[in-house]
């Protein structure tokens, strides 16, 4: 056998065996997953993705651009992301309810996400300071969100533009296995 047949002989097994797990993971992870994007009735970014389970689909991320406004007037743009170590299940008409807090924010996400969209409403609550240190609450009250399915995983940017003097927060807020609620906070 020459060397051209013989790299020839070796190199399209090869290649087969080393192409056809990848298209078989590619199409597995597809129909395991549904990204979702869409925006708020403040016409921010609003992403979603469920995942699908031996119980049924199931939300396992949601990412919004919320502004809120806090008593004394100020007005923040947080990007608030919810991360599930559990999936959260959708019930048999596709709806979900997440209401989660931690020692200063609370975040309540209402609504339904089906085979090709999904709507909702969404509500964040963060605990603040004034300038001269008294309490506070700073709220995007309800707000309603819709979503469209897509290809791709987009997430709301972690940096969106604002208005000039809007101050820019993000809060990621993940909720272990027991329950307990983790918040994470940066300018």
């Amino acid at each position: 056998m020459t060397r051209t047949r013989w790299i020839v002989a070796i190199a399209l097994p090869l290649a087969v065996l080393v192409t056809l797990p990848l298209i078989a993971l590619a199409g597995s992870s597809e129909s395991a997953t549904r990204e979702y994007a869409g925006t708020t009735s403040q016409n921010l970014d609003a992403a979603f993705e469920t995942v699908k389970t031996a119980d049924g689909w199931a939300l396992d991320h949601a990412a919004f651009d919320l502004k809120v406004r806090c008593e004394d007037s100020t007005k923040v743009l947080i990007n608030a992301d919810l991360s599930f170590a559990e999936p959260v299940l959708l019930d048999p008409k596709s709806r979900f309810d997440v209401d989660e807090n931690a020692l200063f924010e609370a975040i309540h996400v209402h609504g339904r996400l089906g085979k090709n969209a999904g709507s909702g409403t969404v509500e964040l609550n963060v605990g603040a300071l004034t300038q001269d240190e008294k309490p506070q609450l700073c709220t995007s009250k309800e707000r309603d969100w819709t979503a469209q399915r897509v290809g791709s995983s987009p997430t709301p940017s972690t940096s969106p533009s604002a208005a000039q003097g809007t101050r820019i927060e993000h809060l990621q807020i993940s909720v272990d296995a027991n329950g307990t609620a983790h918040v994470t906070r940066s300018p």
